[in-house]
């Protein structure tokens, strides 16, 4: 474990670019939302926290534990939601953005909400 901050990871696709960047014993995902675009479609073992930087997103959620309804809400620049452990969540850009997040884990879980995953795929195959 380095104390230096470290870039471990670059992707790019049709909704943007994902920089991996690695400080202490944490990963803190940058990435673009780009206008109309989705991201996620899954939930996570911990919590997540999610900041917009720049721009402005859709975020939908709903609580895999429950029969609970997805919530949505917009979120601005400089605005930051918390999903919770088992909460499946999706990203769409409303206006092309620049999002950060990271997990409270340094390891953690990754499943697919299908009916959320699904809308990702779609988005990514046409």
């Amino acid at each position: 474990m380095t104390d230096e901050l470290r870039v471990e990871k670059i992707l790019s696709d049709n909704r943007g670019s994902i920089i991996n960047l690695g400080f202490k014993k944490r990963t803190f995902e940058v990435f673009e939302l780009k206008e109309g675009s989705l991201r996620a479609g899954h939930y996570h073992d911990c919590k997540a926290t999610i900041v917009v930087l720049s721009g402005k997103i859709e975020y939908q959620e709903k609580d895999m534990c429950c029969d609970a309804s997805e919530k949505s809400l917009v979120l601005k620049e400089g605005d930051l939601i918390t999903t919770e452990s088992n909460h499946a969540h999706l990203l769409s850009g409303v206006e092309h953005s620049l999002v950060m997040e990271w997990r409270e884990n340094a390891i953690f879980k990754t499943e697919n909400y299908p009916p959320m995953r699904s809308r990702v795929e779609k988005y990514l195959n046409s």
